[in-house]
This record gives structure tokens, C-alpha cells and sequence, in this order.
């Protein structure tokens, strides 16, 4: 003997599973909307970091940007920056970080790339 379910039971089945549909698509949409927003409000921190670093830099001699930029990026909290000359020489390194990995990816650019553009 077979079953029918009421129309009411059919409707109601309807409704939730369309609701859920609908919730959780919308739960998708808002996540990816939240991401996208930090990500960009992150490298709009960090673009104005480097360019503070590249105006400290440009400031005078070259002989006391290390101290410069120490006294600097000590008041940044969490930014971690390493800055060298053309010639490979270390000016500036945040304490307590390994740029080894860094340096190893950097490494791995095509030929021509000697930097990365922050969003790697």
C-alpha cells in the first residue's frame, strides 16, 4: 500500500528545503563578500606601510636608514619587513622573523621578477 504524503507535508517540505537553499546561499555570498573586503583592507595597509618605508628610504643618507627605519617600524605592530640595497645588502630586518622562506620563493620567480606583488 502506498503513502501520499498531505499537500500540506509536501508544501512544507518545499518551503524548507528552499529556505535552506536560499540561507545558504546567501551565507556563501556573504562570506566571499567578508574575505574580499579584509584581503582589500589588508593590502591597503600594507601598500601604505611600504610606501612609508620607501619615504624614509628616499630621506637622507643611506648610512642611517637602518636606524631610521628601526625606530620606525618598531611603533607597527605585527609588520614584519626586510629591506636591502640594490646590491643585496641588508639595511633593515624585523627582529624575531626568518625571511629564509621568503627568500627561498623569491627565489622561484620567473626570470626578470626580483620582487613579489603582494599578492602571493
Amino acid at each position: 500500500m502506498r503513502y501520499w504524503l498531505s499537500l500540506t507535508t509536501r508544501l512544507t517540505i518545499l518551503f524548507s528545503l528552499s529556505s535552506a537553499g536560499v540561507l545558504l546561499g546567501l551565507g556563501i555570498l556573504i562570506s566571499l563578500a567578508i574575505d574580499r573586503h579584509f584581503a582589500d583592507e589588508d593590502y591597503a595597509v600594507l601598500g601604505d606601510n611600504i610606501r612609508l618605508i620607501q619615504k624614509i628610504a628616499a630621506m637622507g643618507p643611506p648610512a642611517s636608514v637602518s636606524a631610521r627605519l628601526g625606530e620606525t617600524l618598531e611603533h607597527l605592530p605585527g609588520f614584519v619587513a626586510h629591506v636591502g640595497t640594490a646590491e643585496g645588502d641588508s639595511l633593515h630586518a624585523s627582529n624575531g622573523f626568518d625571511f629564509s622562506a621568503a627568500f627561498a620563493a623569491m627565489a622561484q620567480l620567473a626570470p626578470g621578477r626580483n620582487t613579489q606583488d603582494g599578492r602571493e
